[in-house]
């Protein structure tokens, strides 16, 4: 079972994206899809933030993350890509790592933390 998340979506706070990267790790998931918001045309996002979009998507526009950010955002693309690997990292810990988790976890988790708040 698996599960997807859009990080830093507008309006998010440096919390609620924290909040969610742990969420996201809690859960009985073999899979965690994590992207960046991307204003396509037709949606409600584009609808919210049509006015800002600096570009359109283009799958070969990002072959390293597959993320590029389109739009003047409320986070950077920096530090979007940040929380997108940490989500990544965290969840790889959760799975990987059994019962040692918790503690490594603690190890990971406190200083990029720290890091993802510093980002713009």
């Amino acid at each position: 079972m698996g599960a997807f998340f859009i990080l830093c979506y507008p309006g998010e706070t440096d919390d609620t994206v924290l909040d969610t990267l742990r969420f996201a790790g809690s859960l009985p998931l073999d899979y965690v899809g994590l992207t960046m918001p991307y204003p396509l045309p037709g949606t409600a996002l584009f609808e919210r933030v049509g006015d800002r979009v600096s570009r359109e998507w283009r799958p070969q526009d990002s072959p390293l993350m597959n993320q590029v950010l389109t739009f003047d955002a409320d986070f950077s693309s920096t530090k979007m890509r940040f929380a997108i690997v940490k989500g990544r990292v965290q969840f790889a810990i959760r799975r990987r790592m059994g019962s040692l988790a918790p503690a490594a976890l603690k190890l990971f988790e406190w200083p990029t933390d720290r890091v993802f708040r510093l980002l713009r």
